[in-house]
């Protein structure tokens, strides 16, 4: 794995990559998550909706197999891909393939640890059946730790969760974390997964949001 620090202007570049890949995997149809809340304090039902033919405004739905929160969908190359929390802050995987068929979500954080909190993201190859899974653990004291985890047949299988290794960003007794909500794989055109991420420094166990810096990884093939 390569890992690099990015210039602001760098980072400003990859990230508006990332944006405009997502925008270009949508393929035909649009996309819609939506979340049915059944009474207060029993959470929610995801809800995906797609067009039927593109731009026509009507669309046709695939409702979630049970009660879960913070999803995140993407298209792949055969499939429509979803990640999302249960109750217990626990992350699951599931792919509607086909539509809108939606099979009981797997658990696909352990046995890493959990996020503790919705800091997961997901990406998709455009042209091979390749998946990649992130997320922080937030439930940790000190620095918190990252993680991603691949799949090579549209989500069939996973390989083992594998940490990202923590760049040395600060230097003397400054640790370096990763930050809760900026951590962002995409895959290139030769499917080499990348992530870029915002760490934040911590001394003596307590965070600070200054100076935070964003650091770019690249995985070989």
């Amino acid at each position: 794995m390569r890992i690099r620090r990015a210039s602001r202007a760098a980072a400003a570049v990859v990230l508006l990559c990332l944006a405009l890949s997502r925008i270009e995997a949508q393929n035909t149809n649009a996309l819609l998550m939506r979340a049915e809340l059944p009474p207060i304090g029993s959470g929610a039902v995801p809800d995906l909706a797609r067009d039927t033919v593109r731009g026509n405004g009507f669309f046709d739905s695939a409702v979630g197999p049970g009660v879960f929160g913070w999803p995140v969908v993407v298209c792949g190359e055969s499939a429509y891909h979803v990640i999302f929390l249960d109750r217990d802050q626990h992350l699951y995987y599931s792919r509607i393939s086909p539509w809108p068929v939606w099979p009981t979500p797997a658990r696909i954080d352990s046995p890493a640890p959990s996020p503790g909190y919705p800091t997961h993201n997901l990406a998709a190859s455009k042209t091979h059946p390749k998946v990649a899974v992130t997320w922080v653990c937030e439930d940790t004291t000190g620095p918190k730790p990252a993680y991603y985890r691949i799949s090579t047949d549209g989500g069939v299988s996973w390989s083992t969760p594998v940490q990202l290794d923590t760049p040395h960003a600060y230097s003397a007794d400054t640790l370096t974390s990763f930050h809760l909500s900026s951590i962002y794989p995409f895959w290139d055109s030769r499917d080499t997964l990348h992530v870029v991420a915002a760490v934040h420094p911590m001394i003596h166990d307590t965070g600070y949001t200054t100076p935070a810096q964003i650091w770019h990884w690249s995985r070989g093939t």
